[in-house]
């Protein structure tokens, strides 16, 4: 053997292994487009998601940890980013697909409602409420919006946590439906257990949504319970979205008739307090008029209520300032008749201060005698 050779042969570059990630890749996506999801493995989907933000990477082993860790798909589905980055080869950047597939779902099922009468058609709301609230890890309260016709305006989810008195404010839902013109709403919420059956807070929090709903004219057609495995719970089913509202109407009667009563009470009183005053007032001028029957002796005498004094003038005494039938006793006094006695004297003090002549005040005066 020639050295040329065996040196060539020793040199030669090792044959490359064929990758196997990327026709695996292809094949997945080529069953997919053929057949949808038929047939594949819920790991199989998370991997199919997984490639979507993974370039080159074998991501089915990743797929195969992530459903063993979350028990199943919707588990990894409603995973948070945080627990799913704890698994090897799951990051922020390749989970793209899996916030994308219940991001998208979420929209698609939330605007098939818009418009529709959930009322009649219960499918297209039961599909929405039971692929946005089951298998969440947290409990959450959704609302249904819907106009004048009972056709949905849109949904949003309220409130998140455990649900009682003071993590459901009916004041929230009540500006929420306003700003939103709504007519009428649906209340939605989960159990994280998979036990639909309604809690002691949901029936005191379902009472108390819809008393004050009905304050202000909003109607409540149903509050929705979901759990596990498409099982749910309906308060209007069940016959207390009714019994809710009848206690809210025999309420405010009664609350109506109270005021009523107690307004009729307070008219009634204001009419004893009308008859009492005006019999009072009876009674005070009757007695007024006997006082003013009885005068005393010295009414309408001048020289008593408006005698002369040493300097030549008149002036009623300080006894008469007091009486009640002063101007009366003394405008007597002066038209009666002793009052031509008075009207001389004036005549005479007018002439004697020059302000009438001789034969005016003769005139005048002849005049009053013949009175």
């Amino acid at each position: 053997m020639k050295k040329s050779d065996t040196k060539g042969k020793g040199n030669a570059p090792p044959k490359k292994t064929p990758k196997t990630s990327a026709g695996h890749r292809q094949r997945l996506r080529e069953r997919f487009l053929k057949s949808g999801l038929s047939g594949f493995h819920d790991y199989e989907v998370i991997e199919l998601l997984l490639t979507l933000g993974t370039p080159r990477r074998d991501c089915k082993q990743s797929a195969k940890d992530a459903v063993k860790e979350f028990k199943n798909f919707p588990g990894v589905i409603e995973a948070s980013t945080e627990e799913l980055c704890k698994i090897k080869g799951i990051g922020p950047k390749n989970l793209i697909g899996l916030r994308l597939i219940k991001a998208v779902a979420d929209r698609y099922l939330q605007l098939r409602l818009i418009d529709k009468d959930p009322i009649r058609n219960t499918n297209d709301l039961f599909d929405y409420l039971f692929h946005n609230l089951k298998d969440r890890s947290r409990e959450s309260f959704s609302v249904v919006y819907l106009d004048a016709k009972n056709k949905v305006i849109t949904s949003e989810t309220l409130f998140q946590g455990t649900l009682t008195a003071s993590s459901v404010y009916p004041r929230e839902v009540v500006r929420s439906a306003i700003a939103k013109n709504a007519a009428s709403l649906i209340f939605c919420h989960n159990h994280t257990s998979g036990d639909p059956e309604p809690s002691a807070a949901d029936h005191a929090i379902t009472r108390q949504l819809i008393f004050s709903c009905q304050m202000i004219g909003i109607s409540v057609h149903d509050h929705i319970v979901i759990g596990e495995n498409y099982n749910y719970y309906s308060f209007a089913k069940n016959r207390l979205i009714e019994k809710y509202t009848d206690e809210f109407s025999k309420i405010t009667i009664a609350k109506s008739v109270n005021e009523d009563a107690a307004r009729t009470n307070i008219i009634d009183n204001a009419k004893v307090n009308i008859e009492d005053k005006k019999s009072k007032t009876k009674q005070s001028n009757k007695k007024v008029g006997q006082d003013m029957n009885e005068k005393p002796e010295c009414f309408g005498n001048l020289e008593t209520v408006f005698p002369m004094k040493d300097d030549g003038l008149r002036m009623s005494p300080e006894s008469c300032m007091q009486c009640p039938d002063k101007t009366e006793c003394l405008r007597t006094a002066i038209v009666g008749p002793d009052g031509n006695g008075l009207k001389e004297e004036r005549l005479d003090r007018a002439y004697d201060a020059g302000n009438v002549g001789f034969f005016e005040r003769w005139s005048r005066k002849k005049k009053l005698n013949r009175k």
